[in-house]
């Protein structure tokens, strides 16, 4: 048995926008991997989430309200190097993605010319890999 058929990957989906979120936790939930979906629509939020829990993979947008995805990825990965995360955003170019991965993003994916296909790929392979590490 596989580490994700045990039990539902946990991805916390942090983005400003509710149609994102929404389209976001649909997908993942008719995806044949059993995802559990937690949602923050800022950086506080995605904070307190984290105080609370433990995700498998995070998704992030750039553009937050309240910190820029760049910054909040940084101070995550003070925290914790390992929890995967794919950035998922609409504001950026080649030179954001760069910073992004450098800062420790696992994935970066741009909504202009959304995929879905791509992207639940960029989220089962970050939470397989984490649970796979997570359980070892």
């Amino acid at each position: 048995m596989s580490p994700t058929s045990r039990s539902a990957a946990k991805v916390l989906v942090i983005d400003d926008d509710p149609v994102i979120r929404s389209l976001l936790r649909k997908l993942l939930e008719l995806s044949k991997v059993p995802y559990e979906i937690r949602e923050a629509v800022d950086a506080a939020s995605a904070r307190r989430a984290l105080e609370g829990d433990r995700f498998d993979c995070l998704v992030l947008d750039h553009l937050l309200p309240d910190m820029s995805g760049l910054d909040f990825l940084r101070w995550f990965r003070v925290k914790d190097r390992h929890t995967p995360v794919v950035v998922f955003t609409g504001m950026g170019d080649e030179s954001l993605a760069v910073e992004m991965m450098k800062a420790g993003a696992t994935d970066y994916l741009s909504k202009v010319g959304f995929v879905k296909e791509r992207f639940l790929e960029s989220v089962r392979r970050a939470t397989e890999s984490h649970k796979a590490t997570a359980h070892a």
